[in-house]
Protein backbone atom coordinates (compact mmCIF):
# COMPACT_ATOMS: atom_id res chain seq x y z
CA UNK A 1 0.00 0.00 0.00
CA UNK A 2 1.27 3.54 -0.62
CA UNK A 3 1.08 6.75 0.69
CA UNK A 4 1.10 10.25 0.51
CA UNK A 5 3.10 12.73 2.43
CA UNK A 6 3.62 11.88 5.80
CA UNK A 7 2.34 14.21 8.40
CA UNK A 8 3.45 14.37 12.61
CA UNK A 9 2.50 16.11 15.41
CA UNK A 10 3.93 15.91 19.28
CA UNK A 11 0.18 16.82 21.38
CA UNK A 12 0.69 17.82 25.13
CA UNK A 13 -2.47 17.43 26.90
CA UNK A 14 -3.48 18.71 30.62
CA UNK A 15 -5.96 15.68 30.92
CA UNK A 16 -7.41 12.68 28.75
CA UNK A 17 -11.37 13.38 27.62
CA UNK A 18 -13.62 10.35 28.75
CA UNK A 19 -15.65 9.00 25.92
CA UNK A 20 -16.59 5.96 27.16
CA UNK A 21 -19.57 4.85 29.09
CA UNK A 22 -20.55 7.69 32.32
CA UNK A 23 -21.51 4.28 34.53
CA UNK A 24 -17.81 3.61 34.33
CA UNK A 25 -16.60 7.23 35.54
CA UNK A 26 -14.04 7.34 38.26
CA UNK A 27 -13.60 10.65 40.32
CA UNK A 28 -10.47 11.75 38.37
CA UNK A 29 -12.85 11.03 34.99
CA UNK A 30 -15.59 13.52 36.02
CA UNK A 31 -12.74 16.09 36.82
CA UNK A 32 -10.82 15.88 33.76
CA UNK A 33 -14.86 15.80 32.00
CA UNK A 34 -15.18 18.91 34.31
CA UNK A 35 -11.82 20.94 33.46
CA UNK A 36 -12.10 20.43 29.30
CA UNK A 37 -15.63 21.55 29.91
CA UNK A 38 -14.70 24.70 31.16
CA UNK A 39 -12.20 25.53 29.16
CA UNK A 40 -14.71 25.16 26.01
CA UNK A 41 -16.55 27.76 28.27
CA UNK A 42 -19.84 24.96 27.81
CA UNK A 43 -21.42 26.85 30.41
CA UNK A 44 -24.93 24.80 29.93
CA UNK A 45 -23.08 21.12 31.15
CA UNK A 46 -21.21 22.97 33.26
CA UNK A 47 -25.07 24.10 35.28
CA UNK A 48 -25.62 20.87 35.42
CA UNK A 49 -22.79 19.48 37.11
CA UNK A 50 -19.81 20.36 39.81
CA UNK A 51 -16.98 18.70 40.80
CA UNK A 52 -14.43 19.23 43.88
CA UNK A 53 -11.07 19.96 42.82
CA UNK A 54 -7.83 20.70 44.69
CA UNK A 55 -5.82 20.73 48.10
CA UNK A 56 -8.05 22.05 50.16
CA UNK A 57 -10.94 20.29 47.73
CA UNK A 58 -13.25 23.20 46.26
CA UNK A 59 -16.45 23.14 45.03
CA UNK A 60 -16.44 23.89 41.33
CA UNK A 61 -19.52 24.71 39.39
CA UNK A 62 -20.85 26.98 36.33
CA UNK A 63 -20.26 30.43 38.86
CA UNK A 64 -16.50 29.74 39.27
CA UNK A 65 -15.21 27.68 36.15
CA UNK A 66 -12.92 30.75 35.31
CA UNK A 67 -10.71 29.83 37.88
CA UNK A 68 -9.69 26.26 36.46
CA UNK A 69 -9.55 28.10 32.72
CA UNK A 70 -7.23 30.56 34.46
CA UNK A 71 -5.00 27.06 35.78
CA UNK A 72 -5.33 25.63 32.69
CA UNK A 73 -3.77 28.78 30.84
CA UNK A 74 -0.70 28.47 33.76
CA UNK A 75 -0.35 25.23 32.91
CA UNK A 76 -0.45 25.49 29.38
CA UNK A 77 2.13 28.65 29.80
CA UNK A 78 4.59 26.52 32.29
CA UNK A 79 4.24 23.15 29.46
CA UNK A 80 5.82 26.04 27.18
CA UNK A 81 8.67 27.10 28.89
CA UNK A 82 9.91 23.41 29.55
CA UNK A 83 9.89 22.88 26.45
CA UNK A 84 11.85 25.74 25.64
CA UNK A 85 10.08 27.37 22.48
CA UNK A 86 11.57 30.00 21.14
CA UNK A 87 9.17 32.65 20.51
CA UNK A 88 6.04 30.69 20.45
CA UNK A 89 3.15 31.81 18.07
CA UNK A 90 -0.47 30.01 19.77
CA UNK A 91 -1.98 29.03 16.71
CA UNK A 92 -6.14 28.69 17.76
CA UNK A 93 -7.81 26.15 15.75
CA UNK A 94 -11.03 26.88 14.90
CA UNK A 95 -13.97 26.38 16.28
CA UNK A 96 -17.46 26.09 14.54
CA UNK A 97 -18.10 29.73 15.65
CA UNK A 98 -14.74 31.59 13.76
CA UNK A 99 -15.78 32.67 10.60
CA UNK A 100 -14.01 34.92 8.44
CA UNK A 101 -15.13 38.54 9.18
CA UNK A 102 -16.70 37.58 12.52
CA UNK A 103 -14.84 39.67 15.23
CA UNK A 104 -16.74 37.41 18.46
CA UNK A 105 -14.90 35.61 20.76
CA UNK A 106 -15.03 31.51 20.89
CA UNK A 107 -13.18 29.00 23.12
CA UNK A 108 -9.88 28.50 21.36
CA UNK A 109 -9.17 32.19 20.72
CA UNK A 110 -9.99 32.83 24.67
CA UNK A 111 -7.47 29.71 25.26
CA UNK A 112 -4.58 31.22 23.40
CA UNK A 113 -5.25 34.93 24.77
CA UNK A 114 -5.22 33.79 28.34
CA UNK A 115 -2.28 31.42 27.79
CA UNK A 116 0.07 34.06 25.88
CA UNK A 117 -0.95 36.39 28.47
CA UNK A 118 0.20 33.56 31.45
CA UNK A 119 3.70 33.02 29.22
CA UNK A 120 4.43 36.55 29.12
CA UNK A 121 6.91 38.80 26.70
CA UNK A 122 7.79 36.72 24.03
CA UNK A 123 4.54 34.75 22.92
CA UNK A 124 2.21 35.76 20.54
CA UNK A 125 -1.97 34.16 20.29
CA UNK A 126 -2.65 33.67 16.87
CA UNK A 127 -6.73 33.92 15.55
CA UNK A 128 -6.61 34.26 12.04
CA UNK A 129 -6.91 30.70 10.79
CA UNK A 130 -11.20 30.94 10.62
CA UNK A 131 -13.77 28.97 8.67
CA UNK A 132 -15.24 30.07 5.11
CA UNK A 133 -18.86 29.89 6.84
CA UNK A 134 -20.96 28.19 9.30
CA UNK A 135 -20.23 24.41 10.13
CA UNK A 136 -22.07 22.44 12.35
CA UNK A 137 -20.51 21.00 15.50
CA UNK A 138 -18.64 17.88 15.94
CA UNK A 139 -21.07 16.42 17.86
CA UNK A 140 -23.76 17.46 15.36
CA UNK A 141 -22.51 16.03 12.68
CA UNK A 142 -19.78 18.03 11.91
CA UNK A 143 -16.57 16.17 9.43
CA UNK A 144 -14.17 14.92 11.15
CA UNK A 145 -12.55 14.23 7.84
CA UNK A 146 -9.59 16.45 7.50
CA UNK A 147 -9.65 17.22 3.45
CA UNK A 148 -13.40 18.23 4.51
CA UNK A 149 -12.03 20.23 7.50
CA UNK A 150 -9.06 22.44 5.21
CA UNK A 151 -11.28 23.14 2.30
CA UNK A 152 -12.99 25.27 4.24
CA UNK A 153 -10.40 26.68 5.93
CA UNK A 154 -8.89 30.35 5.26
CA UNK A 155 -5.65 32.41 6.88
CA UNK A 156 -7.02 35.86 6.89
CA UNK A 157 -3.70 36.67 8.00
CA UNK A 158 -0.42 36.49 7.38
CA UNK A 159 1.49 34.14 10.21
CA UNK A 160 4.05 36.64 12.74
CA UNK A 161 7.46 35.16 13.03
CA UNK A 162 8.20 32.64 15.49
CA UNK A 163 7.85 29.11 16.17
CA UNK A 164 4.01 27.97 15.53
CA UNK A 165 2.23 26.20 18.08
CA UNK A 166 -1.17 24.37 17.10
CA UNK A 167 -3.75 25.02 20.13
CA UNK A 168 -7.19 22.99 20.45
CA UNK A 169 -8.89 22.59 23.28
CA UNK A 170 -10.28 19.17 22.48
CA UNK A 171 -7.64 16.35 20.63
CA UNK A 172 -10.07 13.48 19.27
CA UNK A 173 -8.80 12.24 15.55
CA UNK A 174 -6.79 15.51 15.27
CA UNK A 175 -7.96 16.18 12.01
CA UNK A 176 -8.62 20.17 12.62
CA UNK A 177 -4.68 20.17 13.83
CA UNK A 178 -3.26 18.27 11.06
CA UNK A 179 -5.58 20.67 8.30
CA UNK A 180 -4.28 23.97 10.08
CA UNK A 181 -1.01 22.33 9.64
CA UNK A 182 -1.17 22.14 6.31
CA UNK A 183 -2.83 25.45 5.87
CA UNK A 184 0.01 27.27 7.40
CA UNK A 185 2.39 25.18 5.70
CA UNK A 186 5.41 25.87 3.89
CA UNK A 187 5.37 27.10 8.14
CA UNK A 188 6.88 23.74 9.86
CA UNK A 189 4.41 22.93 12.94
CA UNK A 190 5.26 19.59 14.63
CA UNK A 191 3.76 20.70 18.99
CA UNK A 192 0.62 21.34 19.79
CA UNK A 193 -1.23 22.14 23.47
CA UNK A 194 -4.81 20.38 23.90
CA UNK A 195 -6.48 20.77 27.16
CA UNK A 196 -7.84 17.73 27.00
CA UNK A 197 -7.34 14.44 24.66
CA UNK A 198 -10.20 11.63 23.95
CA UNK A 199 -9.76 8.62 25.65
CA UNK A 200 -12.14 5.51 24.48
CA UNK A 201 -11.39 2.77 27.69
CA UNK A 202 -10.28 4.02 31.02
CA UNK A 203 -6.45 5.53 31.40
CA UNK A 204 -4.61 5.11 34.53
CA UNK A 205 -4.65 8.68 35.30
CA UNK A 206 -7.07 11.14 32.82
CA UNK A 207 -5.14 13.59 35.03
CA UNK A 208 -1.63 12.71 34.09
CA UNK A 209 -1.80 12.16 30.11
CA UNK A 210 1.68 12.10 28.47
CA UNK A 211 2.86 13.68 25.31
CA UNK A 212 1.55 11.62 22.47
CA UNK A 213 3.36 11.37 18.76
CA UNK A 214 -0.34 11.36 16.12
CA UNK A 215 0.49 10.52 12.21
CA UNK A 216 -1.52 10.97 9.78
CA UNK A 217 -1.06 10.99 5.43
CA UNK A 218 -2.26 13.36 2.82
Amino acid sequence: MSFGEEARLTIHPLCGYPSFDPGEFRDDDWKARYLVKAVKHDTEALSRSFVWMGKPPKKFNHENYQELVAAFHRWAAAKLKELAIAQPVLIAAPNSSAIVGSDADYPTKLAVEGIAEAYGEGCAPFTDVRFTHALPKAHQGGSRNKYEILEHLALTQPLPAGTPVLFDDVCSSGAHLFAVQKLIAPREVGLAIVCGRTVQVPHASMLKMPAEEIVTYW
